[in-house]
């Protein structure tokens, strides 16, 4: 500030109180060009985004309606992130509920939003409020696959089905844990069951939680970490 005192004082006689106040004016600009400076210098040198970074700086919480290539927003289909979901009304429901969707891309999510709508139709779509009962969520699934799969693989999931039911129906399906399922994995291999069948009731329990993660019934698959028998020849 010393020449800036210097700058107010030669050649005139002003008063204190006026010098001060140019020079509070005067180094407040000069505070003001610094941070901006500072701002600039950051900006130059900070690195250059590719568009792949900038969408991951994104926020991806908000839900996007998702549109046609004609930019048209396609009914009841909704987007946040990567992920795919169906909005829809159930018949006596107060609001509307979206449901994620097992999809990769627009056609997939196109198609497994009609799939939901027909299981709404059905009334195969869990309730909303709780958690269904494993028995609950495997008949649904045995309900959809009668409409898709022969006769024949229908009644054996049953059959397999019926003895999971037999071990975890009155189980909530999100309080399943993989500990569980090996227990009674284990439990039918000690009984003499060959490691081909179990590993085939296995098959028929993997397509029941996946239908839970579809349905966001479940965080994460409790199944994940369990390997196929490796003494089965299927």
């Amino acid at each position: 500030t010393a020449p800036l005192v210097e700058k107010y004082l030669v050649g005139s006689n002003p008063s204190p109180v006026i010098v001060a106040n140019k020079l509070l004016t005067e180094t407040a600009t000069i505070q003001k060009a610094f941070k901006v400076e500072d701002v600039l210098l950051n900006v130059l040198h900070e690195p250059q985004q590719t568009p792949k970074e900038h969408l991951k700086r994104m926020p991806t919480k908000a839900f996007v309606h998702v549109r046609d290539t004609n930019r048209k927003p396609i009914r009841g289909l909704w987007q946040r992130g990567s992920r795919y979901y169906l909005q829809l009304r159930e018949t006596g429901a107060r609001s509307a509920r979206r449901i994620p969707l097992d999809a990769t891309n627009l056609t997939e999510a196109k198609q497994a939003a009609e799939g939901k709508r027909r299981e709404a139709k059905e009334g195969q779509l869990p309730n909303r409020g709780r958690k269904p009962t494993f028995a609950e969520i495997a008949d649904a699934c045995l309900g959809v696959a009668a409409t898709k799969n022969k006769t024949r693989t229908v009644r054996e999931d049953g059959y397999r089905l019926k003895r999971w039911k037999a071990a975890l129906g009155h189980v909530r399906v999100d309080l399943i844990t993989t500990p569980m399922i090996a227990a009674w994995r284990d439990k039918r291999l000690l009984s003499g069951v060959s490691p081909r069948t179990v590993n085939l009731d296995l098959i028929a329990l993997r397509a029941v939680f996946r239908k839970c993660l579809e349905d966001g019934l479940i965080a994460r698959n409790p199944m994940a970490k369990l390997a196929k028998l490796k003494s089965a020849s299927l």
